[in-house]
C-alpha cells in the first residue's frame, strides 16, 4: 500500500463499484465502470483500478473478470463522516448449523465495525449491524471464512440477493444468495462444492441483505 490518497474520480470510481456490488452482488465490468462514470477508456479505468489497488482499497484476482474486492480501510476519511456499526454475531457460509433461541446466536461481546465513509449516504441512513462469516460457500462472491457483513435489517429480497436467511424449521441460518422460484424459495450457495437449499417460503425468513464485505485481512 503506497499510501497515496485515490484522487476525486478514482474516488467515484469506488463510490460506483459499491452501489453496484449492493445491487448485484459482483462488481461491474470494464465497460460498465466506463459508461457510468467520468472515464472515456477502458485503459483509463486500469489506470484508476490499479491507483485504488496501490491505496489498498480494492484486491483484484488476475484472470477472473469482476473479480474486485473491496476492501475496508478509508484511513483519509473524516473522522466527521465515518460510521460505526455493530457486530452483532456470527453467521455460516457453509452448511447452515444449529443455532438454538436466536436468529444469528453465538453472540460476540459488543464491537464497533469502523466502516470509515465507504458506504454511500442513503446506505448510511439505514438500520444496519455487521456479522463475521464462517464457512466458504460465498467464496466464488469475495466472501471468504472470517470476512465481516454489513447487512442492512430487512425481511424482503430480490431475486440474486446476498442474504442472511433463517431456516424456521431447523432453527438454522445461513447466508446466500437469495431466489424466489415458483413454487419456492432457493438459497443458493456461490461455491461449487456446495448445493442449493430448497423450502417452501414459510420456511425462511429474510433478516437482511448484504451492502458490504469486509475483509478479514
Amino acid at each position: 500500500m503506497n499510501g497515496k490518497k485515490p484522487n476525486k474520480g478514482e474516488q467515484k470510481l469506488y463510490q460506483f463499484m459499491q452501489t453496484y456490488y449492493t445491487q448485484n452482488g459482483y462488481t461491474p465490468s470494464y465497460q460498465e465502470m466506463v459508461n457510468h462514470t467520468a472515464a472515456k477508456t477502458k485503459s483509463h479505468i486500469a489506470h484508476q483500478l490499479k491507483n485504488l489497488e496501490n491505496a489498498g482499497w480494492i484486491e483484484k484476482t488476475p484472470n477472473l473478470p469482476r473479480a474486485i474486492r473491496l476492501n475496508k480501510t478509508l484511513h483519509e476519511a473524516p473522522a466527521t463522516n465515518r460510521k460505526h456499526i455493530r457486530l452483532v454475531g456470527v453467521i455460516q457460509a457453509g452448511a447452515p448449523i444449529p443455532i438454538p433461541g436466536s436468529d444469528f446466536a453465538m453472540f460476540l461481546p459488543d464491537e464497533d465495525i469502523d466502516v470509515g465513509n465507504m458506504l454511500p449516504e442513503q446506505a448510511r441512513r439505514k438500520d444496519l449491524f455487521a456479522l463475521r462469516v464462517q464457512g466458504d460457500s460465498m467464496i466464488d462472491s469475495n466472501i471468504r471464512d472470517q470476512d465481516l457483513v454489513i447487512m442492512e435489517h430487512t425481511s424482503q429480497a430480490r431475486n440474486g440477493e446476498m442474504v442472511a436467511a433463517w431456516l424456521l424449521d431447523n432453527e438454522e441460518t445461513t447466508l446466500k444468495h437469495f431466489y424466489k422460484e415458483k413454487d419456492r424459495i432457493r438459497l443458493q450457495p456461490a461455491n461449487p462444492q456446495f448445493k442449493p437449499i430448497y423450502c417452501q417460503p414459510h420456511q425462511v425468513q429474510v433478516q437482511g441483505r448484504v451492502l458490504m464485505v469486509i475483509r478479514s485481512c
